[in-house]
């Protein structure tokens, strides 16, 4: 079985620069949590089968901005309700603060500052993001 380590967002600390009139600002953003999602990755073929599922249904949905968006919500829903779990493979999320640690998807799911990334974690899957060995 072929695994990927992914790193969310809310792991990552950066550093936003902000120009005021006469002086740069720089604010740094700290991550919260540390910790990465172990996934599988899909193969080339099923990557095309579901982008091509999204395309059909963003077809399908007309000229229709509103109803394209509603497509593409009730995809990204039933993919992680019910395509998610077959490509979780572990979690060593912690969030910082409390060191509680969010080892199981459902855990992930429940917690509204973690499931956040769970748009991140369904697009890099989808999008042939993961890379192995990483």
């Amino acid at each position: 079985m072929f695994t990927c380590d992914f790193e969310p967002t809310i792991c990552k600390s950066n550093a936003a620069v902000e120009a005021t009139e006469d002086t740069e600002a720089v604010a740094e953003v700290v991550a919260k949590y540390s910790g990465k999602i172990k996934l599988k990755p899909l193969s080339y073929e099923d990557r095309l089968d579901l982008i091509e599922q999204q395309t059909i249904i963003q077809a399908e949905a007309g000229d229709d901005d509103q109803k394209k968006m509603m497509a593409l919500l009730k995809f990204a829903k039933d993919f992680a309700r019910h395509r998610l779990a077959d490509f979780f493979v572990s979690s060593t999320l912690v969030r910082l603060e409390d060191g509680y640690a969010f080892d199981s998807l459902e855990k992930i799911k429940y917690d509204g500052p973690t499931s956040n990334c769970i748009p991140e974690v369904s697009t890099a899957i989808i999008s042939g993001e993961l890379s192995l060995g990483k």
